[in-house]
């Protein structure tokens, strides 16, 4: 025997209809307020990486001057690597943090703050590590110039004479010191 289809009633429908015409409507005026959005959105988006890809291709915004405080203090070697590396980059590209840690790898160097000054100088202000005291890590072998945070500035003939404290550090596991090393304190 076959199934009897239950009939639905004609308001069913109706009322049915309805709540689907209304929420058509409803997603309807979601898209429609929602379109603007997305077209404005998408013109900044686009437009911000055309005057973006603008400003990284001009020329006038590349590196040219390296400026460098106090004057003179980098070694000639240091000076021409850190231009070999900076200069003719875009100013936008130039990440200030790699330039002072690239200059903070020298031992003499305490600290280095660089900023950009538009439209095309990188400013270096150093601050030099100070040297502090002579320390001689054998008996009539090598010594050292150590700053007061102790890192080794810079390697010494025995015999060799420095304006200020001399140390001796025989008792220091290191014999031969090591110019940018850190010495620890004991022994010293």
């Amino acid at each position: 025997m076959a199934k009897k289809k239950k009939k639905v009633s004609t308001a069913k429908r109706k009322a049915w209809m309805s709540g689907v015409q209304t929420a058509a409507l409803a997603g309807g005026r979601f898209i429609a307020r929602l379109l603007p959005i997305v077209i404005l959105s998408a013109l900044i988006f686009f437009g911000f990486t055309r005057v973006r890809d603008a400003l990284y291709a001009d020329s006038a915004l590349d590196v040219r001057q390296i400026q460098i405080t106090p004057a003179g203090f980098l070694p000639p070697a240091l000076k021409k690597e850190l231009d070999k590396r900076w200069l003719g980059t875009n100013i936008f590209s130039a990440d200030v943090h790699k330039v002072s840690s690239f200059l903070i790898r020298d031992p003499a160097i305490l600290k280095a703050d660089t900023v950009k000054k538009f439209p095309s100088t990188l400013n270096v202000q150093i601050t030099p590590r100070v040297p502090f005291a002579r320390v001689s890590f054998a008996k009539g072998g090598q010594a050292a110039i150590i700053s007061e945070d102790g890192v080794i500035l810079d390697l010494l003939d025995p015999k060799s004479e420095f304006n200020g404290p001399a140390l001796d550090a025989f008792e220091s596991e290191w014999k031969t010191p090591v110019k940018g090393k850190w010495q620890a304190p004991q022994g010293l």
